[in-house]
Protein backbone atom coordinates (compact mmCIF):
# COMPACT_ATOMS: atom_id res chain seq x y z
CA UNK A 1 0.00 0.00 0.00
CA UNK A 2 1.33 3.15 -1.00
CA UNK A 3 1.39 6.69 1.60
CA UNK A 4 -0.84 8.07 -0.84
CA UNK A 5 -3.42 5.11 -0.40
CA UNK A 6 -2.58 5.33 3.55
CA UNK A 7 -3.60 8.83 3.73
CA UNK A 8 -6.39 8.81 2.03
CA UNK A 9 -7.89 5.80 3.56
CA UNK A 10 -6.91 7.65 7.10
CA UNK A 11 -8.54 11.11 5.33
CA UNK A 12 -11.67 8.57 4.22
CA UNK A 13 -12.22 6.77 7.78
CA UNK A 14 -11.25 9.78 10.12
CA UNK A 15 -14.10 11.50 8.50
CA UNK A 16 -16.50 8.97 7.50
CA UNK A 17 -16.31 8.41 11.54
CA UNK A 18 -16.68 11.64 12.36
CA UNK A 19 -20.41 11.70 9.47
CA UNK A 20 -21.53 8.79 11.28
CA UNK A 21 -21.23 10.54 14.47
CA UNK A 22 -22.76 13.90 13.22
CA UNK A 23 -25.44 11.49 11.86
CA UNK A 24 -26.04 9.80 15.01
CA UNK A 25 -26.45 12.76 17.10
CA UNK A 26 -27.98 15.09 14.81
CA UNK A 27 -30.18 12.93 12.13
CA UNK A 28 -28.96 12.55 8.87
CA UNK A 29 -30.76 15.46 7.35
CA UNK A 30 -29.87 17.15 10.38
CA UNK A 31 -27.98 19.92 8.50
CA UNK A 32 -30.58 20.75 6.29
CA UNK A 33 -32.41 23.77 8.89
CA UNK A 34 -28.68 24.28 9.72
CA UNK A 35 -27.72 25.20 6.09
CA UNK A 36 -31.25 27.30 5.52
CA UNK A 37 -30.43 29.54 8.77
CA UNK A 38 -26.89 29.84 7.62
CA UNK A 39 -27.66 31.06 4.13
CA UNK A 40 -30.66 33.39 5.12
CA UNK A 41 -28.48 35.02 7.89
CA UNK A 42 -26.49 37.02 5.73
CA UNK A 43 -25.59 37.71 2.28
CA UNK A 44 -21.96 35.95 3.48
CA UNK A 45 -23.94 32.93 4.29
CA UNK A 46 -25.76 32.76 1.05
CA UNK A 47 -22.20 33.32 -0.44
CA UNK A 48 -20.69 30.24 1.84
CA UNK A 49 -23.50 28.10 0.79
CA UNK A 50 -23.83 28.80 -3.12
CA UNK A 51 -19.69 28.26 -3.00
CA UNK A 52 -20.02 25.22 -1.45
CA UNK A 53 -22.47 23.85 -4.11
CA UNK A 54 -20.35 25.24 -7.35
CA UNK A 55 -17.28 23.47 -5.85
CA UNK A 56 -19.28 20.09 -5.30
CA UNK A 57 -20.17 20.80 -8.98
CA UNK A 58 -16.78 21.22 -9.64
CA UNK A 59 -15.34 18.04 -7.95
CA UNK A 60 -18.45 15.97 -9.25
CA UNK A 61 -17.81 17.02 -12.73
CA UNK A 62 -14.07 15.94 -11.82
CA UNK A 63 -14.93 12.82 -10.61
CA UNK A 64 -17.28 12.07 -13.78
CA UNK A 65 -14.59 12.92 -16.56
CA UNK A 66 -11.58 11.33 -14.59
CA UNK A 67 -13.56 8.00 -14.02
CA UNK A 68 -14.48 7.93 -17.94
CA UNK A 69 -10.90 8.07 -18.84
CA UNK A 70 -9.60 5.07 -16.42
CA UNK A 71 -12.79 3.29 -17.33
CA UNK A 72 -14.19 3.00 -14.07
CA UNK A 73 -17.97 3.38 -12.74
CA UNK A 74 -18.50 7.07 -11.55
CA UNK A 75 -22.20 6.90 -10.65
CA UNK A 76 -21.15 5.41 -7.00
CA UNK A 77 -19.09 8.23 -6.04
CA UNK A 78 -21.16 10.57 -7.44
CA UNK A 79 -23.75 9.06 -4.89
CA UNK A 80 -22.14 9.17 -2.10
CA UNK A 81 -21.03 12.71 -2.78
CA UNK A 82 -25.13 14.08 -3.31
CA UNK A 83 -25.34 11.93 -0.09
CA UNK A 84 -22.59 12.32 2.07
CA UNK A 85 -20.79 14.76 0.90
CA UNK A 86 -16.94 14.34 0.73
CA UNK A 87 -16.97 11.04 1.23
CA UNK A 88 -18.00 10.57 -2.31
CA UNK A 89 -14.79 12.17 -3.99
CA UNK A 90 -12.44 10.67 -1.03
CA UNK A 91 -13.37 7.37 -1.84
CA UNK A 92 -12.99 8.26 -5.44
CA UNK A 93 -9.73 9.06 -4.78
CA UNK A 94 -8.90 6.01 -2.90
CA UNK A 95 -10.40 3.45 -5.33
CA UNK A 96 -8.99 5.64 -8.57
CA UNK A 97 -4.83 5.01 -6.42
CA UNK A 98 -6.09 1.27 -6.00
CA UNK A 99 -6.93 0.23 -9.14
CA UNK A 100 -4.26 2.03 -10.80
CA UNK A 101 -1.43 0.67 -8.28
CA UNK A 102 -0.95 -2.60 -10.09
CA UNK A 103 -0.51 -1.16 -13.11
CA UNK A 104 2.40 1.07 -11.84
CA UNK A 105 4.31 -1.60 -10.39
CA UNK A 106 3.69 -3.46 -13.72
CA UNK A 107 5.09 -0.01 -15.45
CA UNK A 108 8.04 -0.35 -12.67
CA UNK A 109 8.50 -4.19 -13.18
CA UNK A 110 8.51 -4.30 -17.03
CA UNK A 111 11.51 -1.09 -16.96
CA UNK A 112 13.68 -3.10 -14.77
CA UNK A 113 13.23 -5.93 -16.94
Amino acid sequence: MSWKQIALLVLLADFAAFTAYAGFHEGLAGFVPLMLAFAKSSAWGAQVMIDFLLAFAVIIGFVVADARRRGIAAWPFVALTLTLGSIGPLAYLLHRERASAPRATAARAAAHA
